[in-house]
């Protein structure tokens, strides 16, 4: 069995299992409401450098506002915290 993993394979897959009316996680989040939406999104966040532990100052912020105070290309951790957690 061949996997193919590209963007466009990612975004239809997406697209979907969001059509079955499933909560996405958007820019405008807070790390605290991803992770209540599913809690393997926490070790999406950890492979970025976004640390969301009990004791983090980034549980209250937005995802969007994370990204753009450490560099991350917002639009590209969205797209892994949407599709890994169905995988």
């Amino acid at each position: 069995m061949k996997f193919i993993h590209n963007n466009t394979n990612k975004t239809n897959t997406i697209k979907r299992k969001y059509s079955r009316g499933e909560k996405m996680i958007n820019r405008n989040m807070t790390v605290l409401e991803a992770i209540q939406e599913n809690h393997q999104v926490e070790q999406i966040f950890l492979s970025f450098g976004i640390g969301c532990g009990i004791f983090s100052n980034n549980i209250g912020s937005t995802i969007e506002d994370i990204c753009i105070k450490r560099g991350i290309d917002v639009e590209k951790l969205l797209n892994e915290l949407n599709y890994n957690r169905f995988y």
